[in-house]
C-alpha cells in the first residue's frame, strides 16, 4: 500500500465565508482579496444558498493533486488485489 500524503486546505468560517453573489460584481477586488489573504474558500450565495464557491489557485491546485494522487493509489490497490495470491511453502 502506498501512502499518500494530503495537503488540506483552511477550513471554511461560515461566519465570514459567505457572502452575497452580487458582491463578485461590486465589489470584485476585496472578494478576490479576501479568498487570497485568507486561504479559505468562499462561497457565493444567491437567495441564502450557496451557488459556487471561489478558491485561491494554490488550492485548486492542491485540490487537483490530491484527486490524481488518490486515482493511482485506488488503481495500485486495485492492482495488488487483483494479483493472485501466493502461498510460502
Amino acid at each position: 500500500m502506498v501512502i499518500v500524503e494530503e495537503q488540506s486546505m483552511a477550513q471554511l468560517k461560515l461566519t465570514e465565508d459567505l457572502r452575497p453573489l452580487a458582491d463578485l460584481s461590486t465589489q470584485a477586488s476585496e472578494v478576490v482579496q479576501q479568498v487570497h489573504s485568507s486561504g479559505r474558500p468562499l462561497v457565493l450565495t444567491r437567495e441564502g444558498r450557496g451557488v459556487p464557491v471561489l478558491l485561491s489557485v494554490e488550492a485548486f491546485e492542491n485540490l487537483q493533486s490530491l484527486a490524481r494522487q488518490r486515482e493511482m493509489q485506488r488503481a495500485v490497490d486495485d492492482a495488488v488485489e487483483s494479483m493472485p495470491s501466493r502461498c510460502s511453502p
